[in-house]
């Protein structure tokens, strides 16, 4: 939801692709994507320092971070495959745009 939430509020795209996480996992892909988890976060940086935040990342919490993907304009939409390229999500911005300004 945080992915969705930053396009959004962006008007930009996302291409995730899942490469950490594998159909035999005990958590199911709806429990990933859309659960109310904790101790997780989104940081979205530009290309020039990506660099530098992994480095510091790989220091700090070696096991503990995954990169996700890239930020793309917005008429690419938010697509999330999985580590074999298979497809979970592929949406327009401004489906979800609409699904998120019309809720309660």
């Amino acid at each position: 939801m945080a992915l969705a939430e930053a396009c959004i509020s962006g008007q930009l795209g996302a291409q995730i692709c899942l490469a950490g996480i594998s159909a035999e996992d005990s958590l199911r892909w709806d429990q990933l994507l859309f659960g109310e988890g904790g101790a997780r976060i989104l940081v979205s940086l530009g290309q020039v320092n990506r660099g530098r935040w992994e480095s510091y990342l790989q220091q700090q919490l070696p096991h503990h971070w995954q990169y996700l993907g890239e930020v793309t304009p917005m008429v690419s939409g938010l697509t999330i495959n999985t580590h074999e390229q298979c497809s979970l999500i592929k949406v327009r911005i401004e489906e979800i745009t609409q699904g998120w300004s019309g809720a309660i």
